[in-house]
């Protein structure tokens, strides 16, 4: 079917180069599996060259997964530690601040302002009036639990 398949070392060479490079583009670490089980099996093809076009796919698709298991298994996890884990959770980051009410609680719910964000917040003590002044102890959804300060 395919007689070029048999010694196609620099295709498989050429073609996990340009997953390298396509990964370098964005693809937040999908293609490094496919991308390393290529330029294995172009290595494989010019050790063995009697290895036929069947076998370099199997070769490819066997190594592509074990790859992929492995970067995700170990390296993604060494890439998601901070040391800010609240950045880009803006509820989570409002934890221990302090505000003035802007409208009261009532049945347990109400706003704040805080910066330019009006914010529901809920507050189980009891219904507290405009202007008391409460501080941030949890979140729940999109709501902000809220104690009411002395």
């Amino acid at each position: 079917m395919a007689e070029w398949l048999n010694d196609a070392g620099w295709y498989w060479i050429s073609a996990g180069l340009v997953m390298i490079a396509a990964e370098a583009l964005g693809a937040s670490g999908f293609l490094l599996g496919a991308a390393v089980s290529a330029l294995l099996v172009g290595v494989l093809a010019f050790l063995m060259p009697a290895m036929g076009w069947q076998e370099q796919f199997v070769a490819f698709a066997i190594f592509a997964g074990f790859f992929t298991w492995v970067y995700w298994r170990r390296f993604r996890a060494f890439n998601e530690k901070t040391d800010k884990p609240k950045l880009n959770h803006r509820l989570l980051q409002m934890v221990g601040t302090t505000h003035v009410l802007d409208t009261p609680i009532e049945e347990g719910v109400g706003k704040v302002q805080a910066g330019d964000t009006l914010w529901k917040v809920q507050c189980k003590q009891a219904n507290l009036p405009a202007g008391t002044r409460v501080k941030v102890v949890a979140v729940n959804g999109m709501f902000l639990i809220v104690e009411a300060l002395p």
